[in-house]
């Protein structure tokens, strides 16, 4: 019977797997800064709209589609007519 060797055991794995860390954090790290920008202005439209605030921490577990959604809200009403 032959035996096969676990990807991670081989140089080539070893390398794909490093290559996948790699891009995931770059990833990470444009959607968290995009996250960072997004609850910026959404904290920035409510202070001039003089709505509460809502914690960061709360915007922070909300994905990327609620915050655009939020904001493309508050923006609405910032430059309504």
């Amino acid at each position: 019977m032959i035996e096969l060797t676990p990807i991670e055991e081989t140089l080539v794995g070893r390398e794909l797997i490093q290559i996948g860390k790699t891009l995931g954090k770059k990833e990470g790290k444009k959607e968290g800064m995009r996250k960072g920008e997004l609850i910026g202005e959404i904290r920035m439209a409510r202070r001039i709209l003089r709505r509460p605030r809502i914690p960061k921490d709360e915007l922070s577990r909300m994905s990327l589609r609620k915050l655009r959604d939020i904001l493309k809200e508050m923006e609405s009403e910032l430059y309504r007519d």
